[in-house]
């Protein structure tokens, strides 16, 4: 792993963590043939009918209207519908019962029945995330094909993949429950009838190439981690790249991408974003940051986690004043990229003070900042002084908050807060 300090990123709203750059091996298959699981609520008729079939084992038009007095008309009608569902069968002019699903029909208060429908799949090799992409109009998929985003690179698939037909891995994924089809109904993917194709296809190179076996495209994107309604975590990806057979040499286009169900992926980064809860990175962070005293070693007791990317770093009195000896304000944020083999993370760092000199100078910076940004300078300075003190349980100077302002090189503010004092004739 590898430190480098940034700009601290910007987390807003339910945002945990932020990828900047990533490599993404990714195969994905549009309007593949799945079952879907369809289900209706029973009407009261249709109880009627399934606990009278229960009871009697068939259901006999005239033993129907024997015991409603209804015409048997009736119970065709009602009938249908369970044919349908293959909750009844036809036997004569009558229809026999499937005890299993009526009785399953009756404590649901409802039928369930498989449909003939497509689905589209993503499934990212290296980490086993396999999920289901809603196909509506402005699909991230569709967007993908429709803008033909080319792959920055090739990544090797795992070996164990290539073994499989493409409806014989998704469907005994799907059976397992081991993919993301929260919501879709998606029950099995069949086989089709003209015989399986392979789930990993050898990728053809331009002419006079030679076909590279075991590879998947892999794409350039940055991302965004979330929060999820379910507590666990989403991604806003964005995937860039050049545009494919693309009149325009180099023409840049982007696809943004809602990731729900890469709990494998998502891991991943979330771990590379937490790397500081190692003592040997959380040294390298100190020393990065530049907060490296004279006198020794980091004070690796001094941080402490408060999100999957954010950190709280307590700064003694001399790393406080060695950090305004340089210009700059200790309570001002930063930011550190976290480079692994596959992405970089970026994690945001937050300074607090942790004895009596530090509460100082940091009280200090914050009367120095609301003195720069008001109307009346010196009428402000009065007041940031006494609501710093007590904020920070510390005493001001008046006069040390001029000589801050003149060290940081605001010279002609430093003479409008001396005018009063210096110039004050009456």
């Amino acid at each position: 792993m590898k430190l480098r300090r940034i700009t601290p990123p910007l987390l807003e709203g339910d945002a945990v963590a932020v990828i900047s750059e990533s490599l993404l091996p990714m195969l994905y298959w549009r309007s593949v043939p799945v079952l879907r699981r369809r289900s209706r609520e029973l009407t009261s008729l249709e109880r009627f009918v399934l606990e009278m079939g229960l009871a009697l084992g068939t259901i006999e038009p005239a033993d129907f209207s024997a015991v409603t007095s209804l015409p048997p008309s009736v119970l065709a009608g009602a009938a249908w519908r369970l044919v349908a569902d293959g909750v009844l069968t036809p036997d004569g002019a009558g229809y026999r019962v499937d005890p299993g699903r009526s009785v399953e029909a009756l404590t649901q208060q409802a039928v369930h029945r498989l449909v003939r429908s497509t689905a589209d799949f993503v499934l990212l090799p290296r980490t086993g995330d396999l999920f289901v992409v809603a196909s509506e109009q402005n699909s991230w998929l569709r967007e993908l094909e429709r803008k033909q985003l080319a792959a920055d690179q090739r990544a090797p698939v795992p070996s164990e993949l290539r073994a499989y037909g493409r409806a014989a891995y998704l469907g005994m994924r799907v059976r397992e429950g081991t993919a993301g089809t929260r919501g879709s109904g998606i029950a099995d993917v069949p086989i089709p009838d003209h015989g399986d194709i392979p789930l990993v296809e050898d990728l053809k190179g331009g002419p006079g190439q030679p076909v590279l076996p075991g590879l998947c495209p892999a794409y350039r994107c940055r991302a965004v981690i979330r929060t999820a309604p379910d507590a666990g975590h989403v991604a806003d990806v964005t995937l860039t790249g050049s545009r494919r057979r693309s009149g325009k040499d180099g023409e840049q286009v982007e696809v943004t991408a809602r990731l729900d169900g890469a709990d494998g992926l998502l891991g991943r980064w979330l771990e590379l974003a937490g790397h500081l809860d190692d003592p040997v990175a959380q040294q390298a962070a100190w020393r990065e940051l530049g907060l490296v005293t004279e006198r020794g070693e980091p004070p690796l007791s001094r941080m402490r986690k408060r999100g999957p990317s954010a950190w709280e770093l307590l700064l003694e009195g001399e790393t406080a004043r060695m950090i305004c000896d340089r210009g700059r304000m200790p309570a001002e944020p930063a930011g550190l990229a976290v480079q692994g083999e596959e992405a970089v993370a970026e994690v945001s760092c937050s300074f607090f003070p942790a004895d009596d000199e530090a509460r100082l100078l940091f009280a200090r910076d914050d009367v120095v900042t609301s003195v720069m940004s008001a109307r009346d300078p010196a009428g402000e300075l009065e007041r940031a002084c006494a609501e710093a003190g007590r904020r920070y349980g510390t005493t001001l100077t008046e006069e040390s908050v001029r000589e801050r302002i003149w060290a940081l090189g605001h010279y002609a503010l430093t003479y409008e807060l001396r005018r009063r004092r210096d110039f004050a004739y009456d």
